[in-house]
């Protein structure tokens, strides 16, 4: 039998999805076409279990295989030795037709979105196995040796593309936390498995006793807050989006105000071809001297007077605001009339408001 592929387009879209000139979609229905196949989808085989691209086409097989949980029935997984050592595998490096004919990851999943057979394409990214797997129909029938050998071929390709993407990506993942630590904020990236890919300065300058990434995680001392802040990761990288918007987590700590952890899928440029999770860490001491020293420039307020007015800003009622700040509730409210009195409001709500404009003020400068 001799295969005619011209396979020079799908490797050029490759290419140009590593370069983020096109999508990597694009690549995966080429790749399908050029096969003879219904479509192909690409796939981590090392590490957790992440959807990343497909073809359109191949879309209803797709959700049953994440929802209906055959992501962890996936027979096909046991190709891996042979995909490794020939960079191209198929059903008959691990089963026969006899055991597909029965077995319900070809019955019950495959059979009814119309699939059968599958050959799987190795690709490296950085030091990450993947695989596309490009299916077809039993009309289609299975791939023969020479299209394996074509196959096993254009992994190196692919896997070039592999490199220029995981270079790509890399550089400007490192772009992204150098702009946030010019801005002093605090970010780390996080990836598909929960663990930390990249963090910058001033979110290192925020990491101790209370918050540590420990076996390559962020971990607080705080069990339920590091169970929620896992939670929240794994929801954001499957669904694309929190259960709560936006996607915010505290993380408390023992002798300080509790940092704050807001969660975001960071842009397709940056996050390409992994998905990770962008965190910003908001220093609540850190906000609450802002705001002191804000207060005291614009308004001429004592450091006693703007700590005060920095409490009760954030809703806190006077005695707890005396009480966190060691006066007495009549030294506070001899504070707090100074402050209306300097500020010209008369109630706490305008105080809420005009320190909140000016934080904002502050930091967009």
């Amino acid at each position: 039998m001799t295969v005619d592929w011209d396979l020079g387009p799908v490797i050029a879209a490759f290419f140009n999805a590593a370069l983020d000139l096109a999508p990597w979609t694009t690549a995966l229905d080429l790749l399908g076409a050029a096969t003879g196949s219904v479509g192909a989808c690409l796939l981590p085989v090392e590490g957790p279990s992440i959807p990343f691209a497909h073809s359109a086409v191949l879309e209803p097989a797709y959700l049953a295989y994440w929802n209906q949980g055959w992501v962890h029935r996936d027979e096909r997984f046991r190709a891996v030795p042979a995909l490794r050592q020939k960079h191209c595998a198929t059903e008959f490096d691990f089963t026969t037709p006899e055991e597909m004919a029965k077995h319900p990851y070809w019955q019950e999943f495959l059979a009814p979105h119309g699939l059968q057979w599958f050959a799987g394409v190795s690709v490296t990214f950085g030091a990450t196995l993947w695989c596309i797997a490009i299916q077809r129909s039993p009309a289609q029938g299975p791939f023969v040796a020479e299209e394996q050998a074509m196959l096993g071929r254009l992994s190196s390709h692919v896997s070039s593309a592999g490199l220029l993407a995981d270079t790509f990506s890399r550089a400007r993942r490192e772009g992204l936390l150098a702009a946030f630590n010019m801005n002093r904020r605090a970010v780390l990236l996080v990836g598909a498995a929960g663990e930390v890919v990249a963090v910058n300065e001033s979110a290192e300058a925020l990491l101790g006793p209370d918050l540590q990434i420990a076996q390559g995680r962020i971990r607080s001392y705080d069990r339920k807050a590091t169970a929620e802040l896992a939670g929240a990761i794994e929801t954001l990288v499957r669904e694309g989006t929190c259960p709560f918007t936006p996607a915010i987590v505290r993380l408390p700590r023992r002798e300080r105000r509790p940092l704050i952890a807001y969660l975001a899928k960071p842009s397709a440029e940056v996050a390409h071809p992994f998905a990770t999770v962008l965190v910003t860490l908001l220093d609540l001491d850190d906000v609450a001297s802002s705001r002191e020293a804000a207060l005291m420039t614009c308004f001429e307020l004592t450091r006693a007077e703007a700590r005060l007015a920095a409490e009760l800003a954030s809703g806190c009622p006077l005695d707890e605001a005396a009480r966190r700040i060691g006066v007495a509730y009549e030294t506070a409210r001899t504070q707090l009339r100074g402050v209306f009195e300097k500020l010209d409001i008369h109630r706490q709500s305008e105080l809420a408001a005009t320190v909140t404009m000016l934080a904002e003020r502050t930091r967009s400068s």
